[in-house]
C-alpha cells in the first residue's frame, strides 16, 4: 500500500512497549509528559529548523521542489519523533515553519547563490555556501528560527554537491523527481534506488543537530542510522534506528526543548572529573566516574571506537548510554557502566581502540574525555584509577622565600601572586631589571602541618612563554630539614595540573625548585600553587 508524504506522523498509542496516560484527538502524552507529534509542522518548541534551498546562479530549482521536500521533511520529522519515543524520551522532534501561502507545505528559504554550480562542489562547496547563507540571515534576522540549518542544493550531472554536516549546518541534495513521498510503500520504503538519498538526508541532518557517527551493538536488532544505516533506509526503513546515544543528544538539542530558562550552547559546563576508574575482566569493560558540573548533566555516553584507520570517521564507535546520574553524599554526581565485550564485533578487536566519554548537559553542550587501549588476549588492556583532589584552603598561606621576583611589574611578577587564588596574576622570576638563570625556587608556609598527597599547578594564562616545565617539590615540617617529594614534568596547558607524590607526607612548608621552562632559556612564571 502506498503512503502519502505525511507518513510517520500519525503514530500509534502504543509503541516500543510504552503506555500513555491518555490518547485522544487533542494529543497523546508520552513518558515525560510531552505531547506526541501528530501531523503538524510547527511543534510546541521555542525554535524550528531553518530549511534552505541554495540555488547556484546557473540553475533553476528542480520541479515541484516545495511539494516534494515538504513531504520528505514531514517524514523525517516523524522519524525523529518516533526514534526519541522508542528510547523513552517522549515523542519529540524538531519543528518546521509552515509555508507563507500554501497550507501544509514547509517554509523553504530560497537563497540565490552568487556563483555558478562549479563554485559549490562537494569538496569545499559547503563552507562557501555557509558564508552566503549567514550573510542572507544577517540581512534578514527575523527569518532565522534557530541555530540549526538543513541546506538543499539541486544536484547536477556536472558537479557533485555538498552532502555532509559542518557544525550546525547539514547539507543534502535535491534531484529531479526525488524525495517524492507519494512513491513511498508503507513498511518497505521506496520501490527503487532513485530515492535512496532520503536516509542520507536524515543522517546528515543528524550531524547538523550535533550527532556524531556511531554503530549499533552486536546484540542490537537494527543498524544505526548514524553509522552505515543511511544508505539502506530507502529499502528497509524499519531496520534503521537511532541508537540511544543519538536519542540522548537530540533530547537536549535546542530544537527539541520547550520553555528552557537558559540559552542553549551558551554557558560552559565546567565539568570536573573527581574520580575516574576504568578496568576490564574477561566479560565486561567497566567505567565509573564521579564529577561536578556547573550545568546539569542529563546523561553520559561511552563510545568504544576501533580505529581501523587514522581517518575512519568513527563510524564503528559502539555506544553505551546511561541516564542514571546519582548524586553522592559529597555533592558530586556519579555514573557507572558495565559493557559486555560480546557486544563489540570480534572483527574490530585486532585494532587499537579509543574510549570516548561524552557528558550531555542540559543546555546542549558536551564535556568529553578519552583514553586509548587495545585488546590483549580478548580483553581490553586498560587500567585507569585517577582521583582529582581538592586543594587545601590557602587563606593563611604566605610566601617566605624566593630566589627572585620581577619587582617592576606587580601583577606580572611578585611572588605572593602564586598563592592569591587569581590565575591571571603570576610569580615571575626576575626578567626586566635582571635575568637570573635557573634553577629558581619559591617557598610557601601553609601556617600549619597537613597530610598532603601532592601539589597542583596552574600555568600562566596569558602566554606560553616561561611556563614551568621540569621541577622538584621539597617538603618540610620545620623549614630546616627538607625531603624530596618528587621530580615532575608540567605540561604547557592552562588548566589545573595535579602532581601526586609516591607517598603521602606530613608537611607545613613546600618548596618548588624550577629547573627549566617552556619557551624561555632563563625565566619561569607560575600563576598558582596548591596542595591537596
Amino acid at each position: 500500500m502506498k503512503k502519502s508524504y505525511f507518513s510517520w506522523l500519525a503514530l500509534p498509542c502504543l509503541a516500543a512497549g510504552m503506555m500513555f496516560s491518555s490518547c485522544s484527538e487533542e494529543g497523546m502524552i508520552g513518558a515525560e509528559g510531552n505531547e506526541v507529534v501528530k501531523s503538524q509542522l510547527s511543534l510546541p518548541y521555542q525554535k524550528q529548523l531553518n530549511v534552505v534551498y541554495f540555488l547556484p546562479n546557473d540553475m533553476e530549482p528542480h520541479a515541484e521542489y516545495e511539494r516534494r521536500l515538504s513531504g520528505a521533511l514531514k517524514h523525517i520529522q516523524g522519524y525523529y519523533g518516533q526514534e526519541l519515543l522508542s528510547h523513552g524520551f517522549g515523542n519529540r522532534s524538531f519543528g518546521l515553519e509552515e509555508h507563507d501561502s500554501i497550507p501544509g507545505f514547509v517554509k523553504i528559504h530560497l537563497i540565490e547563490a552568487k556563483e555558478d554550480r562549479y563554485y559549490y562542489p562537494y569538496n569545499g562547496g559547503g563552507r562557501r555556501a555557509i558564508e552566503e547563507i549567514k550573510e542572507y540571515f544577517a540581512q534578514h534576522p527575523e527569518e532565522q528560527t534557530s541555530d540549526h540549518f538543513l541546506v538543499f542544493l539541486p544536484a547536477s550531472e556536472e558537479v557533485g554537491v555538498p552532502f555532509y554536516g559542518i557544525g550546525k549546518f547539514a547539507f543534502t541534495r535535491d534531484y529531479a523527481g526525488g524525495y517524492d513521498m507519494d512513491k513511498w510503500v508503507e513498511g518497505e520504503g521506496f520501490p527503487t534506488r532513485d530515492d535512496r538519498w532520503l536516509g542520507g538526508t536524515i543522517h546528515e541532518l543528524g550531524h547538523g543537530l550535533n550527532l556524531p557517527h556511531n554503530r549499533q551493538k552486536v546484540s542490537d536488532n537494527f543498524i544505526a542510522m548514524m553509522g552505515n544505516g543511511n544508505s539502506r533506509y530507502w529499502s528497509n526503513p524499519s531496520g534503521i534506528k537511532f541508537t540511544k546515544a543519538s536519542a540522548l543528544i537530540l533530547r537536549y538539542n535546542q530544537l527539541f526543548t520547550n520553555n528552557a530558562e537558559f540559552e542553549f550552547y551558551d554557558q560552559n559546563p565546567n565539568l570536573v572529573i573527581k574520580h575516574k576508574k576504568i578496568y576490564a575482566d574477561e566479560e565486561y569493560l567497566y567505567v565509573q566516574a564521579k564529577f561536578t558540573s556547573e550545568v546539569d548533566t542529563k546523561g553520559v555516553i561511552v563510545y568504544n571506537d576501533p580505529k581501523t584507520s587514522p581517518s575512519d570517521g568513527n563510524y564503528n564507535a559502539i555506544s553505551w548510554t546511561s541516564r542514571d546520574i546519582i548524586e553522592t553524599a559529597s555533592g558530586q554526581d556519579s555514573v557507572s557502566f558495565k559493557m559486555a565485550l560480546a557486544d563489540i564485533d570480534e572483527q574490530f578487536k585486532q585494532y587499537p581502540f579509543k574510549l570516548n566519554m561524552r557528558f550531555v548537559h542540559e543546555n546542549g553542550r558536551f564535556s568529553n574525555l578519552s583514553h586509548d587501549y587495545s585488546f590483549v588476549n580478548g580483553k581490553p588492556d586498560i587500567v585507569v584509577d585517577d582521583i582529582t583532589y581538592d586543594d587545601l584552603d590557602k587563606t593563611n598561606w604566605s610566601v617566605i622565600d624566593f630566589s627572585s621576583q620581577e619587582d617592576d611589574f606587580e601583577d606580572s611578577g611578585w611572588a605572593y601572586h602564586m598563592i592569591d587564588n587569581d590565575i591571571y596574576t603570576v610569580w615571575h622570576s626576575g626578567w626586566y631589571g635582571s635575568q637570573p638563570t635557573p634553577p629558581h625556587h619559591i617557598t610557601v608556609d601553609m601556617a600549619d602541618s597537613f597530610k598532603i598527597n601532592g601539589v597542583s599547578i596552574v600555568q600562566n594564562q596569558k602566554a606560553t612563554n616561561a611556563m614551568l616545565m621540569n621541577f622538584t617539590v621539597y617538603v618540610s615540617e620545620d623549614n630546616s630539614t627538607w625531603t624530596n617529594a618528587g621530580d615532575f614534568l608540567a605540561s604547557a596547558n592552562k588548566g589545573r595540573q595535579q602532581f601526586i607524590f609516591d607517598e603521602s607526607v606530613i608537611a607545613r612548608y613546600i618548596k618548588i625548585v624550577a629547573h627549566d621552562s617552556y619557551g624561555s632559556p632563563v625565566g619561569v612564571r607560575i600563576a598558582e600553587l596548591g596542595a591537596f
